[in-house]
């Protein structure tokens, strides 16, 4: 009998620990924290042309760049627009658009 009890209070106590431990790691949900959100629109950045594009040149890494704030296009989505026709002219620090 002492031994069962023993064993039930080393369960407990471990399953209590594995408790401790799950809250530790955290949820596995990728969020922004509020602190994070407050500043979101700062330090992301938005695709910006790094020099003039005229009308008709091809979009290519060397005529763009990112730069603060986020106010356009993520640079995460610059391969839509790497190789295609630029439409318009862009002058140099234009944001580049959907085109």
């Amino acid at each position: 009998m002492k031994n069962t009890s023993l064993i039930f209070l080393d369960l407990s106590l471990w399953v209590k620990q594995i408790r401790e431990i799950e809250l530790a790691l955290g949820s596995t949900n990728k969020s922004p924290a509020e602190s994070e959100i407050k500043n979101i629109q700062i330090v992301r950045k938005t695709i910006v042309a790094s020099k003039f594009i005229q009308e008709g040149e091809v979009f290519s890494l060397e005529n763009h760049t990112a730069k603060r704030p986020a106010n356009g296009i993520n640079p995460i989505n610059i391969w839509n627009f790497i190789g295609k026709k630029v439409l318009r002219k862009y002058e140099k620090d234009d944001m580049l658009e959907n085109e």
